[in-house]
Formats: C-alpha cells, structure tokens, sequence
C-alpha cells in the first residue's frame, strides 16, 4: 500500500511535469512579439542608412571617373555606357626600383547592378540621369534628385 507522504510526491512529480501553461505562452508570444516590434525596424533603418551610403559613394565614383574620361579624351563621355565599354590604360608600379613599372588596362566605369536596356542601376534599383553637354550625372531616387 502506498502510504500518504507517497501520494503526495507523485501528485508533486506529475505537476511538475505537466509543460507550459497558457501564462507561459501569452508570455513567450509577447516577448517574441515586443523582439520583432525592436528588431525589424532597426534593421530597416540601417539597411536604409547602407542603401544611402552606397548611393553617395556610386555617384563620387561616376563623377570621378567623368572627369577622369574628360582629363583623358578631351570630351564628355557621350553616355556611361561607354564609359563601361571603354577602357583606360593605368601606369603600375610593380618594385621598388625605378625599372619594374607595368600598365594595366581598366574600364572607366565598372557597373555592379544592370536593368535589362544596359542603364546602370543605384543602390535602389534606379537608373542614374546623365546630362551629356554639362557631364553631370545624378541620382534618379525620389529624395536623392539633388545629390
């Protein structure tokens, strides 16, 4: 016969055992609720922060290598895509010495996004605008125009 003390730990054990009540899971729900709430927002704020420095350091680049072409060929380049066609001869220095240089060839303009017509794309998936008689090129973004 099982004495009284007995019938007591095994009701204690099966308690125990028993798993998550609803408390428990409206809590878990919430917590995991009140990450996503903190979470998700910032993770747009600084992938958008990422978006908009990408942007400004594409469109130093492109004016750095408009001016580059410019320097070089004596015109503006008629559109940046020939600035991805053409390619530009780049004196290296190899050693230390006076006799070990090289030349490379590099395009003028290396595109990383595409759209299908050949436009390169910004950081937002936007075409860039280029003004052939001024040889200015700007952002296409809503917000961004004037950078």
């Amino acid at each position: 016969m099982t004495t009284v003390r007995e019938a007591e730990e095994v009701r204690n054990r099966t308690r125990d055992q028993r798993g998550l009540t609803v408390i428990d899971a409206v809590i878990t729900v919430c917590l995991i609720g009140l990450l996503f709430g903190i979470v998700v927002p910032k993770y747009r704020r600084v992938a958008h922060e990422a978006q908009e420095a990408a942007l400004q350091s594409e469109l130093a680049n492109i004016r750095a290598s408009i001016k580059l072409f410019k320097m070089l060929i004596g015109r503006n380049p008629g559109s940046l895509r020939e600035m991805v066609e053409k390619e530009i001869l780049l004196p290296a220095r190899t050693g230390s010495d006076d006799f070990s240089r090289s030349v490379f060839a590099k395009k003028y303009l290396m595109p990383h996004a595409v759209d299908d017509e050949g436009n390169i794309l910004d950081a937002f998936g936007n075409p860039f605008q280029y003004d052939l008689p001024r040889g200015v090129v700007r952002a296409t973004t809503g917000g961004y125009e004037s950078w």
